[in-house]
């Protein structure tokens, strides 16, 4: 073989040989030899490989997009908690206070003509005019019976005798 073969013929010589030897043979035969970047097209084989390869990467994607989902929903869930729990803290300090249910205790102030409420601590939770048949309480004199924690009996939540007598 010579040096100047038709570059068919040297293409279809290059084919025949085992891989390991196609690279000297072409160094020995080519004009010149260029560095750098080129795009070669896939054969059969190569394509079948890389469309292996790509079924292959998009079920591994697949499947991180699901544990992905998964760990974002109980994020997102965990994040609307805590928005949720920022907006009623806000709420209640734009209202300054907060609506509970529970008793409520209830006071007439016959002189002043209202009905105070305070809570279970002893806590002023608010006050209103007393209604008409409220103003019919005239078995109570509030300048008699008047209720303080000194005249409160210990463990028995009942009013001292004297203090009923009016004494």
């Amino acid at each position: 073989m010579g040096k100047y073969m038709k570059t068919q013929e040297l293409i279809t010589e290059v084919k025949e040989l085992p891989k390991q030897l196609r690279e000297e043979f072409l160094r020995n035969h080519c004009t010149n030899v260029s560095v750098g970047q080129y795009f070669k097209r896939f054969d059969d084989e190569d394509l079948s490989q890389q469309e292996k390869e790509l079924a292959n990467k998009s079920i591994e994607l697949s499947i991180l997009e699901d544990q992905f989902d998964e760990v974002k929903n109980e994020w997102k869930a965990k994040v609307k908690e805590k928005k949720e729990e920022r907006k009623n803290a806000l709420t209640l300090l734009k209202q300054n206070g907060e609506w509970l249910n529970g008793e409520q205790f209830m006071f007439a102030d016959q002189k002043r003509g209202v009905m105070e409420f305070y809570d279970k601590n002893g806590d002023f939770v608010s006050s209103r005019r007393l209604l008409p048949e409220e103003k019919q309480m005239s078995i109570f004199d509030t300048d008699k019976f008047s209720v303080t924690a000194k005249n409160m009996e210990p463990n028995m939540g009942t009013i001292s005798k004297s203090n009923q007598l009016g004494e």
